[in-house]
């Protein structure tokens, strides 16, 4: 849904600064890169902090630098 939300708002909405928000189950920074690779401008994470808690967040930007980092790398 992510991706196809994306193609349609940059079809539909050419230059207008439309964003796209993700949302849906994101628990890890492989989630959230998922999403951002496919199209999502922001990534929101909600029942993730309510089942793990905020300490959850600090793990998870964790492994998203791991992934950014290990992507640049490869370049």
């Amino acid at each position: 849904m992510v991706k196809e939300c994306a193609d349609v708002i940059r079809k539909e909405f050419p230059n207008q600064d439309k964003t796209l928000s993700a949302i849906g189950g994101v628990e890890t920074g492989n989630d959230a890169a998922q999403f951002i690779l496919l199209g999502g401008d922001t990534v929101q994470v909600c029942t993730g902090v309510m089942k793990y808690g905020y300490d959850m967040i600090k793990h998870m930007k964790d492994e998203l630098l791991n992934f950014m980092a290990s992507t640049s790398s490869r370049r």
